[in-house]
This record gives C-alpha cells, structure tokens and sequence, in this order.
C-alpha cells in the first residue's frame, strides 16, 4: 500500500511540475515538440489532465487535424469542472471543433446553450488562447446560417424572430433578410405572409440599396403568384 501510494505522489509531483513546464512554454510561443513532450508527461488522473486535452486540442486544431481536435475537446469537456465546461470560450471552441469537422447538430447544441450562457470565465482558462467569444449578433446569425444549412428553416427564422431588437439593438437588413428567407421556405401559409411583409419593408426602409433590391427581387416570384392565386 505504500509503495502505491508513493508511485500515486511521484505522479502527481510529476504531472504538476510538467504542468507548470508546459504553462510556460505555452505562453512563450515554444515550439510544439517541446510542449507536446511535457504534455504527455501529465497523468490521466491528474487534476490537470483537463488543460492537457485542452492544449493537445488547440495544437491538433492548428495542425488542420480537425478529427483529432475534436476528439480531444470532448475529453476535455468529460475531464472540466463545473466552471469550465461552462466557461462560454470552452464552450465556443467545442462548437468551432464541431463545426470544423461537418457535425453541425452537435455545434448547433453548444451554440444554443452558449446564447442563454450566463456563467463566468474560469481562470484555469486564462492565457490558454482560446477564440473570443463573438457578440450576440454575430452568434445569431453563426447558429442561424447553420439552422439553414441543414434545412432547418422554421427554427431559423424563429430563432431570428426572438431577437429582442429593444434589449439588443436593431437587426440589419442582412439578417432580416434571411429570416424572411427561412420564413419562405417553410411552406406555412401563415409564414409565407409574414416573409412578404418583411421583404416588403426592407423594398421601403432598408438603408442600403442592395437590401432594398435583393428584397424586391424575393418578392418578384411572391407577387406573381399572388396574381395568379397561387399559394
């Protein structure tokens, strides 16, 4: 028993000095054999196993691996705390790997608990050198291009149509545009009427010309149908 227990110390003391090794070199731009080296030195049962799957992610990420990547980010997530798998930069990084690799309902879940994320930054994940979280505008409209590609058109534009434009600002006509869009191609009679009435507004109020056209030609094929009492 003892000499489990000094072989678990030796671990620990080893896995916490690679640790602080790895910290520094990270942070000094070292070169990558030589973190990874040190980063494979950290015992799976360290509490610090978290930061070297996290780490090995961001290398394999740079590296173009995104396979691995993503694999690594999902051992970091089974391995985080509370804190920072919480954390919205881990959880936006979790979404990119996703993303990176083609598994667009798997972002799609990250994303959507990321935009009602209230949860404080962790410290464990300061200096590590993760993306930045994007504001809520851009997030909306990265989670509703997604809900697009995969022909999810209600959720798109239901989404869009819960932006809170006197808590968070107007939309531009870009997104409006595209919730006018996803609204189309649901094929509810009760959306098609509301895709007309905003293409409808951005022919009139759009600032920018190029909405206002793009808008016009969407509703060409509306107003022909409508003339020839077509749905």
């Amino acid at each position: 028993a003892s000499s489990d227990q000094d072989e678990l110390d030796r671990k620990r003391l080893e896995s916490e000095k690679a640790a602080s090794e790895a910290r520094a070199l990270w942070s000094a731009n070292a070169p990558e054999s030589k973190i990874r080296s040190l980063l494979e030195k950290i015992a799976e049962e360290s509490p610090y196993s978290f930061e070297r799957e996290l780490c090995l992610s961001i290398l394999e990420s740079r590296a173009g691996r995104a396979t691995v990547a993503l694999a690594h980010g999902v051992k970091a997530k089974m391995l985080a705390g509370e804190i920072e798998r919480r954390d919205p930069r881990f959880q936006f990084w979790l979404s990119k790997l996703y993303r990176d690799t083609n598994q667009t309902p798997g972002a799609l879940e990250i994303l959507a608990e990321l935009r009602s994320a209230t949860q404080a930054e962790s410290r464990r994940l300061t200096g590590i050198g993760l993306p930045a979280v994007p504001g809520p505008k851009a997030l909306l409209v990265l989670e509703s291009d997604l809900l697009v590609s995969q022909r999810r058109w209600g959720e798109a534009a239901k989404l869009i149509g819960e932006w809170n434009e006197e808590k968070a600002g107007p939309l531009e006509s870009p997104m409006k545009y595209r919730q006018a869009q996803a609204l189309m191609n649901t094929g509810a009679p009760g959306d098609l009427k509301k895709s007309r009435e905003i293409l409808e507004e951005l022919t009139k109020k759009a600032p920018e010309e190029f909405w206002k056209k793009m808008a016009q030609e969407a509703l060409e094929p509306v107003q022909t149908n409508a003339k020839e009492g077509k749905p």
